[in-house]
């Protein structure tokens, strides 16, 4: 391993110094061996929650869970993972690092996504506004320095998700945040038949638009449809236009080629 000599009093854009319980802290591979992280998802203390708003979200990524999220923008971050049909699987503040910073004595990432390849990635998730310029040029958040030199000695990948980002998004995370309460309602009453007579029709007659499945299915009420085209929409069996158009009854749905 290299020797990470950095100073934790350097890793801060903010040009004040952090400590471990008022000593300075060489951040060396000796602190960095030492430092094994601890998997989430972690709780959120006691007193972020009652001071912050969050907001919970049902995420089948996360295993059929209820996700709590501090910010809106944390709630966009897992909206858009579970519109992006290569990521598999997410957790919400995924690991804990025990190196103690100034303000707290560990830091807990906020996203961790797992796609298709089998490649996981733990995200930080700020504003643009949050963000320092490093001597590089980079604008990472204030521990970024010490959150990617422990990944880099861990063997994790690291990346910050920004506003700016998710903004060139927000028609998937708008579609999803409506979507995905039909996903619920078929995950936790599964209806097979129904999924397979929508696969069926749209290969026997072509793209249709989402209002007009009903007509070519048996009597079935309207949310039980709803709730079908949005689970096949989620697994990637069908396709609609979900990152540029809002989704609406006239929106095409297709069997994914």
């Amino acid at each position: 391993m290299a020797n990470n000599q950095l100073q934790l009093k350097n890793l801060h854009g903010n040009g004040h110094s952090a400590s471990c319980r008022g000593a300075d802290l060489r951040l060396n591979d000796t602190v960095l061996a030492n430092a094994t992280g601890i998997r989430g998802p972690h709780s959120i203390p006691i007193e972020r929650e009652r001071k912050n708003t969050f907001c919970r979200i049902y995420s089948v990524k996360a295993g059929g869970r209820i996700v709590l999220t501090e910010t809106v923008l944390e709630a966009d971050a897992i909206y858009f993972a579970e519109g992006d049909p290569d990521v598999v699987s997410l957790c919400e503040q995924p690991m804990r690092i025990p190196i103690p910073v100034e303000r707290s004595p560990y830091i807990t990432l906020d996203l961790g996504l797992r796609r298709k390849s089998g490649r996981e990635v733990f995200y930080e998730i700020k504003s643009e506004s949050q963000l320092n310029t490093r001597p590089d040029g980079r604008r990472t958040p204030a521990d970024w320095p010490l959150i990617e030199a422990w990944c880099a000695y861990h063997g994790f990948n690291c990346g910050v998700l920004t506003d700016i980002e998710l903004s060139k998004h927000k028609q998937r995370i708008r579609n999803w945040r409506s979507l995905l309460p039909f996903v619920r309602i078929a995950r936790e009453r599964p209806n097979p038949t129904l999924e397979q007579q929508i696969l069926d029709a749209l290969e026997a007659h072509g793209p249709q638009r989402f209002g007009a499945m009903v007509d070519f299915l048996p009597p079935t009420p309207a949310q039980d449809v709803c709730a079908a085209q949005a689970n096949l929409l989620h697994r990637g069996d069908v396709w609609a236009a979900l990152d540029t158009e809002p989704l609406t009854t006239l929106s095409q749905m297709q069997r994914w080629q």
